[in-house]
């Protein structure tokens, strides 16, 4: 038996329990007993859910510390990273000790009443019934209909906290319950388990044969936490400045957060890195983004932060700083942190999408990233230039990830120098203006066709105008180009046949010579 159905039975017992006595209790006090204690018990729920709203809050520093004892590495590198992100717990923590808080409140206030509140009673019973409270069969029969309606009054508040618990466990995936490792769980082991990957090798992602379930299906726990269960939920565990509450934004983030984990483990298992590992676990994220007010938020403090540890040189939740700076995936990952601290929770989920997302076809562009950081990697192969230059597409498309474009422009000039990427020499100075030309059209052409196209269209250029004067680019290589040279030139104004050949390795003294000689 589960966790969720273990607390629905016990959840329903105790409402059975309580039903009974009220109804045993409104028969033996009659109508007007009966209905003044109603009147208590409404006015005294009120008062508890504004007692306990005040309380909670109160108590959150608190809890928070003893919260603090069990947070895993990750966890605690985040909160070190990113205060906002402890003063987000610490709501969270608020709307978790609400229901616990409202139901202690109640059940005093309740019992207090009982003592306290004897005299007041008998005067409101004159006010409800002007000849007292004579016992009779009919007054008793309507004092436990009214009791019928003190029980479930009484049930809602004592049993908050069981029914939010019901409401949020029965609305989460058993998989990702599974994985968070709650007692009662188990599932069937998918079909990536256990598959052979070696580490770092270039993949497709394993992430598009997975199903995310629509949240909004989900029975919400109604069938046995009550008929209220939902409703007390949400209005319990709203969160102090955000637009949610917490039952909604636990079902996703316990989703989310289970299938990341169970992503993360079968990676590791199957014989992947660390870092890929880690890529793929926060690419399950992705789908979740748009159904939750919290997720967005931590995921864009959870990208400030990691750039905070890795412009310190430390690892964040597995994925190490590139060991070289100056490597072009060292440079990529720099600019890659300046888009990151630009991270908000209205852009996180479009950049997550851009750095983790898959085709199915063409791995993510953090796979692609890391592969590149590996010694043993020739970035000067066609093959891992063509990798970087299709990153770099995915990335040009998305206006947030400018300062990376924006990084690529020198970057492009480094690699041509240091990997001489083009053999075009100085003398032959019409190569270099047909290629100043078709810069010019596809910088002219933005409204037209879009990011990727241009690339292209700019990339063939530069290949068949290195074929007609006798040299080689290979379209690798000249894809690599046109992206460095739309982001170093930006415009047709700051473009010069004499720029373009100084970007292309051509030494000052090489260009000196060509304007000597056309003057």
């Amino acid at each position: 038996m589960n966790l969720a159905t273990l607390l629905s039975l016990l959840f329903l017992a105790l409402q059975v329990v309580i039903l009974a006595i009220c109804i045993w209790l409104g028969y033996r006090r009659g109508t007007g007993r009966s209905v003044v204690r109603l009147i208590y018990l409404s006015v005294l729920a009120v008062l508890s859910f504004f007692l306990a709203r005040w309380l909670a809050g109160l108590f959150s520093g608190v809890a928070l510390i003893a919260v603090a004892r069990f947070y895993s590495e990750p966890i605690k590198q985040l909160m070190l990273r990113s205060p906002q992100t402890e003063q987000l717990v610490g709501r969270i923590i608020t709307a978790l000790l609400v229901p616990v808080i409202f139901a202690l409140v109640f059940g005093v206030l309740q019992l207090l009443s009982l003592i306290r509140l004897k005299t007041l009673s008998e005067k409101l019973i004159l006010l409800v019934k002007k000849d007292g409270d004579p016992k009779g069969a009919a007054s008793s029969w309507i004092g436990a209909g009214i009791g019928v309606i003190q029980g479930i009054l009484i049930a809602a508040v004592l049993l908050a906290p069981l029914s939010c618990a019901v409401v949020i466990l029965r609305s989460v995936d058993s998989q990702a319950l599974e994985a968070l490792g709650l007692p009662g769980y188990e599932t069937r082991q998918t079909d990536t388990a256990g598959v052979a990957i070696p580490k770092n090798i270039l993949k497709p992602s394993l992430l598009p044969g997975l199903v995310h379930r629509d949240l909004s299906s989900s029975n919400g726990g109604f069938t046995f936490a009550g008929f209220f269960a939902g409703l007390i939920t949400e209005a319990l565990t709203s969160i102090e400045g955000y637009d949610t509450n917490l039952a909604d934004e636990m079902t996703v983030i316990l989703n989310a957060t289970g299938e990341a984990m169970r992503i993360y483990n079968e990676s590791l298992g199957s014989g992947m890195s660390t870092e890929l590992a880690a890529i793929n676990a926060v690419a399950v994220l992705v789908p979740y983004m748009e159904q939750s007010v919290l997720l967005p938020e931590i995921s864009s403090q959870l990208l400030n932060a990691a750039t905070v540890s890795w412009e310190n040189g430390e690892s964040f939740i597995g994925i190490e700083p590139p060991a070289n700076a100056n490597s072009p995936a060292g440079v990529l990952v720099g600019a890659l942190m300046q888009s990151f601290r630009g991270a908000t929770p209205e852009n996180v989920e479009d950049i997550l999408n851009t750095l983790v997302g898959s085709d199915g076809d063409r791995s993510s562009v953090m796979e692609n990233i890391m592969s590149l950081t590996g010694e043993e990697v020739d970035v000067s192969s066609d093959e891992a230039i063509e990798l970087l230059a299709d990153s770099l597409i995915v990335i040009g498309e998305n206006q947030n990830m400018a300062p990376v474009i924006e990084a690529v422009g020198q970057l492009g000039s480094d690699l041509i120098r240091e990997y001489n990427i083009t053999t075009i020499p100085a003398d032959e100075s019409g190569a270099y203006d047909e290629i100043k030309n078709a810069l010019v059209e596809e910088l002219n052409t933005t409204a037209e066709l879009d990011y990727e196209s241009r690339v292209n269209s700019l990339a063939d250029k530069i290949v068949s105008t290195a074929e007609s004067y006798n040299y080689s680019v290979s379209s690798a290589k000249a894809k690599l180009l046109a992206i460095s040279l739309m982001s170093y030139f930006g415009s047709e104004e700051n473009i010069t046949v004499e720029g373009l050949m100084e970007y292309f390795g051509i030494t000052e003294a090489d260009i000196t010579e060509y304007n000597d000689s056309n003057p």
